[in-house]
């Protein structure tokens, strides 16, 4: 039912824009672009790009600024601290496909997810959450320009813009909240629509804008709909703390700062006891009742709503009861 979702990957014209066919090779730091930084990870096998980069940077002369660059400097930091140079032996046994989405530019990571265990996994989403913080980090140095240059920038201000683009993410919580309110562009297909507020329309819906949602983390999830009772099941990976960052740079201090304290609390994680114990239960039947007076309301007027949802984290490797509804943002 979502081969449409699934079916994404290379654009070979977003590919030729983003400078696919240039390598660190050809150019010095003062020309290349973030987006040739970036290009390098998909042009050759991700091990090597890696161990390229890690390299190149180890080796630059501090007083040569042509050596390198802070937007360099700064993917080397975050790549060591995603353990990123174990990911030679683990692609041995467990190959590993990088591929840049021509939906949000974001990458995604391509292997072999039934046989690979929980440890390795865990270092693929990594590197994989690395690299997509340093597109976001290029297209916040991009701006209204359109292209930034490596070597303007520093490793400091990179951190910043990544911290930036971190406490960003719920900026467009309104526009997915309103999305209700616009026309559905999935639901006509092959000649036939499908009802508004039926279970088609509130699938596509829930799947498009899990997609084109724009995240420093992968996002991986399943539902169910039933447009009957107006309910959504889904769930949802959630972020592990080892994903954010483990040191930022504080211009007031001068110096970098240990964060690892802190990725445990930026992590999302059901508190002990679940959302009663959090909010009190009195609210949520309250919450509750007014959802099923406003459902009634709409019904009575010939409109349909829906009424509750229920998240679940999604577990690596138990897919639930309604493996048909499983959708990810995939290339493959």
């Amino acid at each position: 039912m979502f081969d449409f979702f699934r079916k994404k990957g290379n654009n070979p014209e977003e590919s030729a824009k983003d400078g696919g066919s240039q390598n660190a090779a050809g150019a010095t730091a003062s020309g290349r672009t973030t987006r040739d930084a970036l290009a390098e990870f998909t042009a050759t096998p991700l091990p090597d790009a890696i161990d390229g980069l890690l390299f190149r940077v180890s080796m630059a002369d501090p007083t040569d600024p042509t050596s390198s660059s802070g937007f360099d400097a700064y993917a080397a930091r975050l790549l060591s601290e995603a353990e990123a140079p174990s990911l030679r032996a683990i692609a041995v046994e467990h190959p590993v496909e990088l591929r840049r989405l021509n939906t949000t530019g974001l990458f995604w990571s391509i292997f072999d997810d039934s046989t690979i265990s929980a440890g390795n996994r865990g270092t693929i989403l990594r590197i994989e959450s690395v690299l997509d913080r340093l597109a976001l980090i290029s297209k916040a140095l991009e701006g209204d320009e359109g292209t930034a240059f490596v070597s303007a920038t520093t490793e400091g201000a990179c951190s910043e813009l990544d911290w930036q683009v971190l406490r960003s993410i719920a900026n467009d919580a309104n526009d997915y909240l309103t999305a209700a309110e616009r026309d559905n562009k999935l639901d006509t297909q092959y000649g036939t629509t499908g009802t508004r507020g039926g279970n088609w329309d509130l699938s596509t819906r829930l799947a498009a804008a899990c997609e084109a949602m724009v995240l420093p983390f992968r996002l991986e999830y399943r539902f169910a709909c039933d447009a009957g009772t107006g309910t959504i099941v889904a769930s949802v990976s959630l972020p592990t703390p080892d994903v954010f960052p483990k040191s930022r740079f504080s211009r007031d201090a001068g110096q970098w700062i240990d964060c690892t304290a802190q990725r445990r609390r930026g992590c999302l994680r059901p508190a002990p006891g679940g959302p009663h114990r959090r909010r009190g239960l009195r609210h949520f039947r309250r919450r509750d009742a007014r959802r099923r007076e406003r459902a009634r309301g709409l019904h009575r007027r010939g409109q349909r709503a829906v009424s509750g949802v229920r998240a679940h984290p999604l577990h690596h490797g138990r897919h639930g009861e309604n493996p048909q509804r499983r959708v990810l943002r995939a290339g493959h």
